[in-house]
């Protein structure tokens, strides 16, 4: 049987302060224990998954956290940054497209996503591991440090399994957007320690949150600029100017 916990209804929730650093334990009676760890690095906080303690005869399917983190109120101006093909933005004000609400077209997404929408990085779903949220003039952007089995939960507007707008009216409990960062397990554990940078960034919007990641891949050594692609294999130097043509 598949069972969901929630972090905030741990039997016990144990915080302990190490210099510029918070750890903090989710305990429950049955033996789970997750250790979590909040530090500032910098410029930026760190989010991290320590280590996860199962019960005997059980394992671990995903965990999500931090859990819909800075979520914006459907109504209120800014946007989700998904860097899914070229790159998405789901506004969370009122944007009209096709004559209407963008929720309004959307109450089959709705259905069929009640729980979020989940896709994971480095595939046909995600290119990028780093995503953002704007709120007016300043954000948020979020790096996954260990992305390969990692993903996005993604609430674009939507409040549980009730409609964000139906019938011209708002539904019972404030609609959202937000994200949430999903850690799949490895081989039924958690396996690794799991680390979510978080950047603020300003009225550069989804341009400066790019530019943030794209500084993180520097540091990482992970960047390649098209003149670096061009030394590993020339033939690529025919693409600068040409046409492309998708048959």
């Amino acid at each position: 049987n598949t069972q969901t916990l929630f972090l905030s209804k741990a039997d016990q929730i144990r915080r302990e302060a190490r210099g510029s650093a918070i750890e903090v334990a989710f305990v429950w009676k049955q033996g789970l224990e997750v250790h979590t760890r909040l530090a500032l690095a910098g410029d930026a906080v760190t989010v991290a998954v320590e280590k996860v303690i199962l019960p005997t005869g059980t394992r671990l399917e995903r965990l999500v956290y931090p859990s819909r983190f800075a979520a914006l109120t459907t109504g209120e101006n800014g946007y989700l940054i998904i860097p899914s093909g070229p790159g998405a933005i789901i506004p969370s004000h009122f944007y009209t497209r096709i004559g209407g609400e963008f929720w309004r077209m959307d109450d089959a997404y709705r259905q069929r996503n009640l729980g979020g929408l989940h896709l994971q990085y480095f595939g046909m779903q995600l290119a990028f591991n780093f995503s953002g949220v704007q709120r007016g003039g300043s954000g948020l952007t979020f790096i996954c440090d260990d992305p390969f089995d990692a993903g996005l939960l993604i609430f674009a507007n939507t409040r549980g399994n009730r409609y964000a707008y139906a019938n011209g009216q708002w539904s019972i409990g404030s609609p959202i957007a937000a994200l949430s960062s999903v850690w799949q397990s490895s081989l039924g554990e958690l396996g690794h320690r799991r680390q979510l940078t978080i950047r603020r960034h300003g009225q550069g919007g989804y341009v400066e949150s790019a530019a943030i990641y794209r500084r993180w891949l520097d540091e990482h050594g992970w960047s390649r600029t098209l003149e670096d692609k061009i030394k590993q294999n020339p033939e690529r130097e025919k693409l600068m100017g040409s046409t492309q043509i998708d048959i």
